[in-house]
C-alpha cells in the first residue's frame, strides 16, 4: 500500500499543506503510524496525480477538437467573412492599397454591403492611379454599381458628392447613375454643406453633363452658405460654372467677394484656376483680378505650367499686363508645355501682348499649333459662305493666320468673319472668353473682325450683308 492515503482530519493540518511539507508524521487505514515524503522526482502534487490520466485524455481531446476547428475554419473562411457587419467592411476597404484588392474586398463580402460601402467603394478606387478603362465591364463594379442606384434613397448629401466625384475622377460617364445622383442631390439639397456642393458641381462639369436643375439647385445653396466656402471650394464652383458655361451673375458675384476676402488661403492652382473661371465665362472683375495678380505675385514659385497657362490666358482675355514675375516664368516654361491645349494659350497670349512680332520659341509654338486639324465648317458657316460668293466676295474658309484658324476671310476687304453659335456663348447669352481673346487677337494683327450670329443671320441676311459692304 503506498502511503498517500491519510486520515484527512489530522489536526493543524489541510490536505493541500500537508503534502507541501518536505515530511510529516500521520496515520494509515489501519491506525499504523509512519512518516510520509513527497517525491521529489514529480512535478505534480499528489492529490493531483489521481486526476492525471483524466487529464491527459482531455488534453489530446482538446488538441484535436483545436485542429479540427482550425482546419473548418481553413475550409469556411470565406464563409465566416461575410459575417462582416458594414462598418467592418467599410474598415477593409479604407485600407485596401490596390484595385484589385478593393475588388476583393466587394467581392467577398458585397451581399452585405450597405449603402455607405457603395460611396466608400467608388471614393476609394478613384483615389488608385491606373487604367481604368475596363473596371466599368468588371463584375463586381458592375455590381456595386447597380446596388448604388438600388439603395440611392438611403445616401445622405456627402454619399452622393462623393460618388458623383469618384466617377469624374474615374472617367466613367454613366448616364443612368448620375440622373439617380442628381434627383437624389436635388431632393436633399439643403443637407450640402459648402465642400459638397463644390464637389458636386465639379463632378458634374467634369464629365461635361449639364444638368440644368441641379445646377440651378447647387447655385442656389451656394449663394446661401457661401460665407462657408474655402478658397478650393471657391476655385471648384466657379470653374465647374464657367465650364459648363453657366453664367450665374449672383452666384459668381457671391464667389467673387468671398475670394477677394479669402486670397490669402489661395495655392497656386486655386489662383488660376478663379482666374480661368472668370476669364472663361467672359466676366471682368477687375478688384478680383487685381488680388489673383497680387497674390500669384507672392506665390510664383508654386505655379506649374500649367497654372501659368491659365492665369496667363485669363489675363490676357481682358487685356491685362501679367505680373513680371509670372510673365518670365511662363516664358521659362514654354518649352516644357505639351498638352496642345496650354501650347494655344500660351500662343494667343504672346498674339495679344507681341501681335505678329517675334516671341520665345515661337518657331516651335507654331510647329506644334500646325499639325492640328482644320475645323470643320458648319451648315450655316456653310451658306454664308456661299451666299457671299454669290455676291461677289472673294471668300476663303478656314483662314489660318499666326496659328489661329478663323472661319471666312474676305481679302479684299482685311475682314475677317466669325459665325457663332451656341457654343460661342454662356446660358445668358455672354461672349465666352474664347471668342473675346479671338477679338483682341485680330485687332493686335491689323485684322478687322465681324462676328455674325446663327440665329441673326436666319433673320435679316440682307442687313447683314450691307454691314459687311460698309
Amino acid at each position: 500500500m503506498e502511503p498517500y492515503y491519510f486520515n484527512s482530519n489530522i489536526k493543524g493540518f489541510s490536505r493541500e499543506e500537508r503534502f507541501r511539507d518536505r515530511s510529516y508524521q500521520g496515520r494509515d487505514f489501519q491506525g499504523r503510524n509512519y512518516t510520509a515524503k513527497k517525491k521529489e522526482s514529480s512535478g505534480r502534487e499528489p492529490w493531483q496525480r489521481s486526476r492525471s490520466k483524466v487529464e491527459e485524455f482531455h488534453r489530446k481531446d482538446s488538441s484535436i477538437q483545436t485542429r479540427c476547428h482550425n482546419i473548418d475554419r481553413t475550409k469556411n473562411k470565406r464563409k465566416t467573412e461575410y459575417r462582416l457587419n458594414p462598418r467592418q467592411i467599410n474598415s477593409k476597404i479604407t485600407k485596401a492599397n490596390s484595385v484589385n484588392e478593393i475588388l476583393n474586398v466587394a467581392s467577398n463580402h458585397h451581399k452585405n454591403f450597405d449603402f455607405i460601402n457603395c460611396s466608400t467603394f467608388f471614393h476609394k478606387l478613384a483615389k488608385q492611379r491606373g487604367d481604368f478603362r475596363n473596371l466599368q465591364s468588371h463584375k463586381v463594379f458592375q455590381f456595386v454599381r447597380d446596388l448604388t442606384i438600388e439603395k440611392i434613397n438611403d445616401f445622405e448629401s456627402r454619399n452622393i458628392a462623393s460618388t458623383a466625384l469618384a466617377f469624374a475622377r474615374l472617367g466613367i460617364h454613366d448616364k443612368e447613375l448620375m440622373t439617380a445622383l442628381s434627383s437624389e442631390a436635388r431632393r436633399k439639397i439643403r443637407g450640402f454643406n459648402s465642400q459638397g456642393i463644390a464637389s458636386t458641381a465639379l463632378a458634374f462639369a467634369t464629365l461635361g453633363i449639364h444638368d440644368e436643375r441641379l445646377m440651378t439647385a447647387l447655385s442656389g445653396e451656394a449663394h446661401h452658405k457661401v460665407r462657408g466656402f474655402n478658397s478650393q471650394n471657391i476655385a471648384n464652383t466657379a470653374w465647374a460654372f464657367a465650364t459648363l458655361g453657366i453664367h450665374d451673375e449672383e452666384l459668381m458675384t457671391a464667389l467673387s467677394c468671398e475670394a477677394r476676402h479669402k486670397v490669402r488661403g489661395f495655392n497656386s492652382q486655386g489662383i488660376a484656376i478663379t482666374a480661368l473661371a472668370f476669364a472663361t465665362l467672359g466676366i471682368h472683375d477687375e478688384r478680383l483680378m487685381t488680388a489673383l495678380s497680387c497674390e500669384g505675385r507672392d506665390k510664383v514659385r508654386g505655379f506649374n505650367s500649367q497654372d501659368i497657362a491659365n492665369i496667363a490666358w485669363a489675363f490676357a482675355v481682358f487685356g491685362l499686363n501679367l505680373p513680371k514675375t509670372l510673365f518670365d516664368k511662363m516664358i521659362a516654361g514654354s518649352e516644357s508645355l505639351d498638352k496642345i491645349e496650354y501650347v494655344q494659350q500660351y500662343h494667343q497670349v504672346m498674339l495679344v501682348l507681341r501681335g505678329s512680332d517675334d516671341y520665345p520659341n515661337k518657331t516651335k509654338i507654331l510647329k506644334k499649333l500646325a499639325t492640328s486639324e482644320s475645323p470643320e465648317s458648319s451648315r450655316t458657316h456653310q451658306k454664308i459662305s456661299k451666299c457671299l460668293k454669290s455676291n461677289g466676295f472673294c471668300v476663303d474658309n478656314e483662314y489660318f493666320v499666326e496659328g489661329l484658324f478663323f472661319d471666312i476671310y474676305l481679302k479684299d476687304y482685311n475682314l475677317l468673319i466669325e459665325v457663332d453659335g451656341p457654343s460661342h456663348f454662356s446660358s445668358s447669352g455672354h461672349y465666352l472668353g474664347s471668342s473675346l481673346i479671338k477679338n483682341l487677337i485680330a485687332k493686335k494683327l491689323g485684322f478687322k473682325l465681324k462676328r455674325i450670329k446663327v440665329s441673326d443671320w436666319h433673320e435679316r441676311r440682307s442687313k447683314i450683308l450691307d454691314e459687311i459692304l460698309v
